[in-house]
C-alpha cells in the first residue's frame, strides 16, 4: 500500500459514523471576507458538486480577487456546503436511516447532510451510495480546521505567497469516497512529510498554519532535525495549494510504526 492511500485509509477511519460531536447546526455559515451568510436550512442533502475541487474559493470579480473563507462558528469549511445550498433530487431529503436500501445504476450518488464543529474542527456527515452497493454508507468527512499551538519547534515560512501560482492537491496514487478540500490538503501536507521525514514522520504531530493556499507557519511538538528542517523550508516556501485556498490548517498525527 503506497502513502497516500495509507494516509486515506487513516483519515477515513479516523472519521467514520459517530466519531464526532458537536454543534451540529448551519445556520450562521459566513464567508470570511464579510459577504452575506450562505443559504441555510434543514437537514436537506445533496450532491457535494464542488468537493475536492481544487478551483478555489475566489471571490467573484475576476483574476486578483481576494479568496473567500466560508466559515462556521470561526471554523473555515471551505468547499462544503450547508445542506440546502446542495439540494438535489438524487438525494434523500434525510439523512437515511441505517442500512437504508439504495441504488446507483448511474455512478455514485454523495449526499451531504449536517455540519457540525466541535473543538475547533469541521466535519460534515455524508451518504454515498456506489453502484453495486446495497445499502447506503454514512460517515463524517472534515471541511476545516483552526490550529492549535504546538511548542516543540516552529519553522517560520517565505511570504510571498501572491507570487506563487497555485497547484493541485490532488495525487493519482490517493482516492476518497467523498473527497473535500480539507482531506487534498492533508494529503498534500503528507506527501511533504513524507519526502522530508520518511518514517520520523509518525510519532510526532506536525501542523502547518496556511493563508490563501500557502503555509505560513509550520510547527511539530519534537524538535525538527537541521536537514528535515531545510528540506521543509524549501519545499513549503514554493508550495501553494488550489485546496488550500479556503482553508487555514492541516494538521499530520499518525501513531509511531
Amino acid at each position: 500500500m503506497g502513502f497516500g492511500q495509507m494516509l486515506g485509509a487513516f483519515l477515513f477511519g479516523a472519521l467514520t459514523l459517530g466519531a464526532c460531536g458537536g454543534a451540529s447546526r448551519h445556520d450562521d455559515v459566513t464567508a470570511g471576507s464579510g459577504a452575506e451568510p450562505a443559504a441555510a436550512g434543514a437537514s436537506r442533502g445533496g450532491n457535494n458538486g464542488s468537493a475536492g475541487s481544487d478551483s478555489g474559493g475566489r471571490a467573484a470579480g475576476g483574476a486578483g480577487a481576494e479568496p473567500t473563507t466560508p466559515v462556521l462558528h470561526g471554523v473555515p469549511i471551505g468547499d462544503c456546503h450547508p445542506p440546502d445550498a446542495t439540494a438535489n433530487d438524487d438525494c434523500p431529503a434525510e439523512p437515511p436511516s441505517a442500512s437504508t436500501p439504495c441504488q446507483a445504476p448511474d455512478g455514485p450518488r454523495k449526499c451531504a447532510y449536517d455540519l457540525q464543529v466541535s473543538e475547533g474542527r469541521a466535519t460534515q456527515l455524508v451518504y454515498t451510495c456506489e453502484p453495486g452497493q446495497s445499502s447506503w454508507g454514512a460517515f463524517y468527512v472534515p471541511c476545516g480546521l483552526v490550529c492549535s499551538t504546538l511548542s516543540g519547534a516552529v519553522i517560520e515560512l517565505a511570504g510571498d505567497c501572491s507570487a506563487r501560482q497555485p497547484v493541485t492537491c490532488k495525487s493519482s496514487d490517493t482516492t476518497f469516497a467523498f473527497d473535500t478540500e480539507q482531506q487534498w490538503l492533508d494529503s498534500a501536507f503528507g506527501r511533504i512529510l513524507s519526502d522530508c521525514l520518511a518514517e520520523s514522520r509518525y510519532g510526532p504531530q506536525f501542523q502547518l498554519e496556511v493563508a490563501d493556499g500557502c503555509g505560513t507557519r509550520l510547527s511539530s511538538d519534537e524538535p525538527f532535525s537541521p536537514e528535515a528542517a531545510t528540506c521543509l523550508k524549501t519545499a513549503l516556501d514554493s508550495l501553494r495549494w488550489e485546496c488550500g485556498l479556503r482553508l487555514s490548517c492541516t494538521v499530520f498525527s499518525a501513531p509511531p510504526l
